[in-house]
This record gives structure tokens, C-alpha cells and sequence, in this order.
């Protein structure tokens, strides 16, 4: 994901990631900062990695207006975490 953000020249409308449990990771991340999307929304199957991403995502003029928690696996520890984020 961050090789396609970094040739992009224009901020989409709206981000739509689905990242692997490893999440975003920094450089997707500096790469969203840098293209500022005014909507960003990241479903995670980690709520460790969401976090790590959220952090760098706020830190660079992002709010978290929503996290949805969803339990797709009944009777496991695996939770799905929606993450809808707007700029300033």
C-alpha cells in the first residue's frame, strides 16, 4: 500500500485499508499524513496494530470519530476493530 500512496499526487476522497495483522505500518502511514484524505476509515483484524496506526494517523491532524469492535470468531480471542477518522 505505501508504494501506491507514495506515487500518488492527489489525496482521494476517501480511504478505504484493510490492512494485514501487521497493520498499516509507518510508512502507509506517513503517506496517508502526507496525501491528508479528509476520510479514513481502517478495518483491523489487530487491535494492537489499529492502535499503533491511529496514533501516527492522529498525531498527524487526524480524529478518531468512530471504532466500531466486531466479533466475527464467537469464542476466540480474534476481534475485528473499525476505525472511521476524519482530518482536523
Amino acid at each position: 500500500m505505501d508504494v501506491y500512496l507514495s506515487n500518488a499526487l492527489a489525496a482521494p476522497a476517501f480511504v478505504l485499508a484493510d490492512p494485514p495483522r501487521a497493520g498499516l505500518g509507518k510508512r502507509a502511514v506517513e503517506q496517508l499524513v502526507r496525501l491528508s484524505p479528509p476520510c479514513v476509515t481502517i478495518v483491523a483484524c489487530d487491535p494492537a496494530t489499529l492502535a499503533r496506526d491511529l496514533a501516527g494517523l492522529m498525531s498527524g491532524g487526524y480524529r478518531l470519530d468512530r471504532l466500531t469492535m466486531i466479533d466475527l470468531f464467537p469464542q476466540t480471542f480474534h476481534i475485528e476493530a473499525i476505525g472511521q477518522l476524519r482530518k482536523g
